[in-house]
């Protein structure tokens, strides 16, 4: 199996959840920054495409991406 194949059998949010408080708001979750500090949540996840985005640090990607990170 490769990376690609990998990263599509695992769930974005269940795999995020782990490191991340997600709360789900309409179509994405929200949670705070695990990159940064703060007291508003900027951290989104979507399952579809399955892909995270950190307003507060402006990082984003997959979960591998997540994991480099």
């Amino acid at each position: 199996m490769d990376l690609r194949e990998l990263i599509k059998q695992i769930n974005i949010v269940d795999f995020i959840s782990h490191y991340v408080d997600l709360q789900k708001r309409g179509e994405e979750w929200w949670g705070l920054s695990c990159f940064k500090d703060e007291k508003t949540p900027s951290f989104s996840v979507k399952e579809n495409p399955p892909v995270f985005y950190d307003y507060s640090s402006g990082r984003g990607g997959n979960v591998y991406t997540f994991v480099r990170e």
